[in-house]
Order: structure tokens, then sequence, then C-alpha cells
């Protein structure tokens, strides 16, 4: 069962684990796999990664992150990779 959470103006989100699939350091742009959406890729954007310094994922990566469904798809926040 995913598990939800709300932020403060009420937008769920749900909490999940996956692999980065893909991600363009020029563009900013990547994709994770998760098993919570097996048959979905999960968008994300460099400006999500949680990190100081600079804010790069390799493909292969696992990662935590929330998601929501939204205008184009699914699309991932909060991105903190896993050692």
């Amino acid at each position: 069962m995913k598990q939800e959470i709300k932020n403060s103006k009420g937008e769920i989100f749900y909490q999940a684990v996956g692999i980065v699939k893909s991600y363009n350091e020029q563009t900013g742009y990547g994709f994770i796999f998760s098993i919570e959406e097996p048959d979905r890729d999960i968008y994300f954007h460099y400006t999500q990664i949680l990190t100081s310094g600079k804010k790069v994922l390799d493909v292969g990566d696992k990662v935590e992150f929330l998601y929501k469904e939204c205008e184009k798809g699914l699309r991932a926040f909060s991105i903190k990779k896993v050692d």
C-alpha cells in the first residue's frame, strides 16, 4: 500500500524508493523506476535533488522521494540518494 503524505497546502504525495533510470545532466531532466509504479516512469528535474553542492544523479542510483500525479504524468519531488 502506498504511504500518503499531505503537505501544508493539502496536496497528497506518495513516498517511494526507486532507481534512477535515466538522467541528462545538460537538461537537468531524468526518470526514476519504482516498484510502486512499475508500469510508469516517474519524471524528475534536478531542482528536486536534495543535496549540497552539485545536483547530479547517476543511472542506477537508489533514491528515496515523494511523487504525485501531475498534468503530464507522475513527477518526483524531494529526491534523496540512498547509500
